[in-house]
């Protein structure tokens, strides 16, 4: 027999291996060859089909001693290009003791491996079924997609789907002895169950979509991804589909799923997350994956409601974006009050996203450092870089308006020919009158478009318009060691801020406070500044304006306290906020760009009686209280 040509595919790796000792799968083969109970490498080129019902099928099967040792067989198939491999069984049931399947490359020209079957698993292996490449479908009509010992996904396309009828608990995919593993390609999984994995779940990489199609009844829980062990989403995408009403999104019985990473959606008419309290606690861990779900749901049957939990992990924070900041327990109980704490109606049916760290600076493997800004983090960590440290890229993450100005700190120099992304730059000028002889706040132009390029000093705060929504800084920065960010002039205050603050009844500067507002609601327009009330928040790397109260004043020859209430009323109650300049004459003048608003104290919009913060966001008066310091300071030495 003539040595087969060699033949490439790549290892798990994704590097290009060769092997010439092989057998090519044609499709004629007997079904008594020795070679489907002894295993070996397998390759298919173009198209093969095995067909039960015209007396041709795929006959690899199980070896079993009298020990009942599983002997093989052992099979590693690698896909050719353009190649596809179909198996259509009807009672007959391929068995594997170990599986891994291979493919040539990773776009669409690469292999394919379908199994379908009517009455049986389509694809059963007693250890491990391993894709690292190729298109894989596994469909059974009566029974499991594809059943193993464990099951790990490197790359490729794995399409499996069980029935969905309860009488035969089909499965998408089911590990029977160890974990279902995905770390990378893209996973879809449909059944009465869509996915189980007997010794726990984890998706590392990749994307994982999960469909419970069944009708959970008293004894049988449809769900579309659960174990009786822990399920870790460490990274990629999990989204699951809850089909029927009493079926389940991701379900964990005496276990916890914990969502670390990566993205979650659930979706259906179903609950997307479901405990099951037995023998242990069971519940639902947020610690840094963005999740997305209709609700959360206790299941009672085995274990008491106080085993069951939904809570966001240690030194973590989670937003919904509305304002609210969740920490600690969404839903447990509580032995100290003897009630449950419960939070679960105010996530449902949003998205949870983890709050990013205030700066985080790494090196990568060429040797070049890059920083990452937070501009919208909403901890209460300060913004500290203890030393100097040079960076060759800079990202700042802040969402900005277009509709006008906004307020800004950096951390750095910079030229604004490096700026990408703004018209122009403000600095404060302290307060004057304006043409109807009322205080106004005065900002002076620092540069714009028109002009030469000049560069931004750190820790001076500015106010920028901007062209785009998004700022992106060009080349390398010197990180500044941190400093206080104030402009002073004639007892006001243009300052900085380094890390989420929010003012109480209790704040001793509140009512001489004034935010800036970049966005417009009701009768609200952009380029207010606002007198801020209790409840109002900034974060880090703006600026707000703050009167100075003089601890003393002169009174008849002596220095007296003044009372602190006084000055507070006499703050206008609108000023206009202004452009000084000087005209072609040299003669200064004031251009109006928008008020400063102090009526009632209270950012608010008559038209729909809402109280607005620092950056013009309605104020949610249940917003939990951010406490204590969760990503650690962060310094940069």
């Amino acid at each position: 027999m003539p040595t087969p040509s060699p033949v490439e595919y790549l290892d798990e790796k994704g590097e290009t291996k060769t092997i010439t000792n092989y057998i090519e799968l044609t499709g004629d083969e007997s079904p008594d060859d020795p070679m489907f109970k002894n295993g070996g490498w397998f390759v298919v080129k173009g198209e093969v089909t095995y067909d039960e019902v015209q007396g041709n099928y795929l006959p690899f099967e199980l070896q079993i001693d009298e020990d009942w040792n599983r002997l093989g067989p052992d099979v590693n198939l690698i896909l050719a290009d353009g190649a596809k491999l179909t198996a259509k069984n009807e009672n007959s049931e391929m068995w594997f003791r170990n599986l891994a399947v291979y493919a040539q490359s990773t776009g669409e020209n690469m292999g394919k491996f379908e199994v379908y079957a009517e009455n049986s698993t389509a694809i059963s292996v007693f250890n491990a079924f391993t894709v690292y490449g190729g298109s894989v479908k596994a469909i059974s009509k009566n029974s499991d997609g594809i059943s193993a010992g464990s099951v790990t996904v490197h790359g490729g396309i794995v399409d499996a789907a069980g029935t969905s009828s309860a009488d035969y608990s089909g499965y998408g995919i089911y590990a029977s002895d160890e974990n279902v593993i995905v770390n990378g390609g893209s996973v879809s999984a449909a059944g009465f169950r869509g996915i189980l994995g007997s010794g726990g779940i984890e998706i590392n990489g990749g994307d994982v979509d999960a469909t419970a199609t069944g009708v959970s009844d008293e004894y049988n829980f449809s769900y579309a991804i659960g174990s009786w062990y822990d399920v870790n989403v460490n990274g990629g995408s999990l989204t699951v589909h809850a089909k029927d009403k009493s079926s389940y999104g991701v379900y964990v019985s005496g276990s916890v799923a914990h969502l670390n990473a990566g993205e979650v959606f659930a979706d259906g008419e179903g609950s997307g997350f479901a405990a099951r309290p037995s023998c242990s606690s069971s519940g639902v861990e947020l610690a840094g994956a963005t999740v997305t779900t209709n609700r959360y749901t206790y299941i009672d049957d085995l274990g008491p409601k106080s085993d069951f939990f939904v809570k966001v992990a240690v030194n973590v924070l989670y937003t919904d974006g509305e304002g609210n900041v969740f920490e600690g327990s969404i839903f447990k109980w509580d032995d100290l009050v003897g009630e449950f704490i419960d939070k679960l109606d105010v996530v449902a049916g949003k998205t949870l996203r983890p709050v990013k760290p205030n700066i985080v600076v790494t090196q990568d493997g060429e040797g070049k450092i890059h920083a990452e800004i937070n501009g919208n983090y909403i901890g209460e960590d300060d913004f500290i870089i203890t030393d100097r440290i040079e960076v060759d890229e800079v990202k700042f993450e802040r969402d900005f308006t277009t509709e006008g100005y906004s307020t800004i700190v950096l951390p750095f120099n910079i030229k604004t020919s490096l700026l990408v992304g703004v018209d122009s730059v403000l600095s404060f000028d302290g307060i004057v009158l304006d043409e109807n002889k009322k205080k106004a706040v005065a900002m002076q132009v620092v540069w714009e478009k028109s002009m030469e390029e000049v560069e931004l000093q750190a820790y001076t705060p500015y106010m920028i318009k901007m062209s785009d929504k998004s700022l992106e800084i060009l080349g390398s920065v010197v990180l500044e060691t941190t400093r206080d960010a104030v402009t002073e002039k004639d007892g006001w205050e243009f300052r900085g801020t380094y890390s989420f603050m929010k003012w109480t009844e209790d704040s001793p500067d509140l009512g001489r406070v004034y935010g800036f507002a970049a966005s417009s609601e009701g009768d609200v327009s952009v380029g207010q500044f606002v007198k801020i009330a209790a409840g109002a928040s900034i974060r880090p790397l703006r600026a707000y304006l703050i009167h100075n109260v003089p601890s003393t004043v002169r009174a008849n020859g002596y220095y007296a306290n003044r009372n602190v209430a006084s000055i507070k009323d006499e703050l206008p109650e609108q000023m206009n906020l202004v452009i000084v300049g000087k005209d072609k004459n040299g003669e200064e003048h004031t251009t109006v760009i928008g008020q400063f608003n102090t009526r009632s104290g209270e950012f608010r919009a008559n038209s729909v009686k809402r109280v607005y913060d620092l950056k013009g966001r309605p104020v949610n008066k249940d917003v939990q209280k951010v406490r204590g310091a969760y990503y650690g300071k962060n310094l940069l030495h």
